[in-house]
């Protein structure tokens, strides 16, 4: 959630919770960024259960965070790498208002765009122009710890995540089955 989304979140818990209702658990992702100790104890005060741990933080620097307990870790995924504002396909080929992902080369790597403007058509949110059209550009070569099962057992953290993107059926299959490599008493995927 965004920072707005999650102060009302809180605050809907603290009306439950005066009237014996269930509260809902807040897991931030990692927009919400929690780099250092100070950002996770005001998250952790205005309610948040657990956040998703930035990308870019050694082991050293989540342990300086002090709270591996309350840390989801990203096991897998396509990490995004930027916004676009313009969409690549209208600029070089064309708009099709297509759903399926593009795939661009950079040095010999792939990276894959999601179109923004085939997920508002698909949401029926799409008003025919294509000034609403934006890309979010993925690494082409997924992120996996599964063969880190060892170093996320001494760790420890709350949960493991899984970003799903881009996958067709089989590779979520795929990746399902890898999960068992990671999984053991103490963590939670989600």
């Amino acid at each position: 959630p965004s920072l707005a989304e999650l102060e009302l979140i809180c605050t809907e818990n603290e009306k439950n919770h005066k009237h014996n209702k269930k509260e809902v658990k807040i897991y931030i992702n990692s927009n919400l960024y929690v780099a250092n100790k100070k950002a996770w104890e005001y998250y952790s005060k205005i309610g948040a259960d657990a956040y998703t741990a930035c990308e870019e933080l050694n082991y050293s620097e989540l342990i300086e965070i002090g709270s591996i307990d309350s840390c989801i870790i990203t096991a897998y995924g396509h990490l995004a790498l930027m916004q676009t504002e313009q969409c690549i396909d209208l600029n070089t080929k064309g708009c099709n208002m297509d759903l399926k992902p593009g795939v661009l080369y950079q040095d010999g790597q792939p990276l894959i765009y999601q179109k923004h403007c085939a997920l508002r058509k698909n949401m029926g949110l799409h008003d025919g122009l294509c000034v609403h059209c934006g890309n979010t550009v993925l690494d082409g070569r997924a992120k996996s710890l599964f063969t880190l099962g060892d170093i996320l057992r001494k760790i420890k953290p709350y949960a493991l995540r899984l970003n799903f993107t881009i996958e067709d059926k089989e590779e979520v299959k795929r990746v399902l089955e890898n999960v068992s490599v990671l999984s053991y008493s103490g963590h939670n995927v989600k």
